[in-house]
């Protein structure tokens, strides 16, 4: 019986057909980090909903989900205004005292972004820390990162 000689080829098959590696954007790549090791990767969520003060449908909203391994951190960062610019990408870099340093690579208006983003974990929020930034590269970084302050807490919530 000649079938045997194909199980491997099917197992190969099968296993890439059930990995889904697809990113909500067809335009932003995923990054997937597999941890040095044995530590066990852990996700944590966070999502502001700020609807209008002016009594429009308005509504702002800012979702961040990271996964942490070991000191690296990867996931997403979307902001979604009520109007109609958004930001939406993937984070991928560090973590080190609870904050993070990560390459925030976005699309904004059809053009695709880099630039570094500072992120901190609060016990049940993070924050951006925001301050001057350059052009370093070919990426906007933050002039001076010691000098950063938090800017928007998003709170903490169940991942999906």
């Amino acid at each position: 019986m000649r079938f045997h000689r194909y199980i491997p080829t099917l197992f190969v098959v099968a296993t890439l057909a059930a990995c889904d590696t697809k990113s909500p954007d067809p335009n932003v790549t995923v990054t997937q980090v597999v941890p040095t090791s044995h530590s066990q990767p852990r996700t944590r969520c966070f999502l502001s909903v700020t609807p209008s003060t002016e009594g429009e449908k308005r509504v702002d909203t800012v979702l961040v989900q990271v996964t942490v391994a070991d000191d690296r951190v990867f996931g997403r960062m979307d902001w979604i205004p009520g109007e109609r610019d958004r930001m939406l990408g993937v984070l991928d870099g560090t973590v080190k005292n609870d904050t993070i340093t990560a390459v925030y690579s976005y699309e904004y208006q059809g053009m695709s972004y880099n630039e570094q983003r500072l992120l901190h974990f609060g016990k049940d929020y993070i924050t951006m820390l925001t301050g001057e930034m350059i052009e370093q590269d070919g990426m906007m970084v933050l002039k001076d990162p010691t000098k950063a302050v938090e800017s928007t807490k998003v709170p903490e919530v169940h991942c999906p």
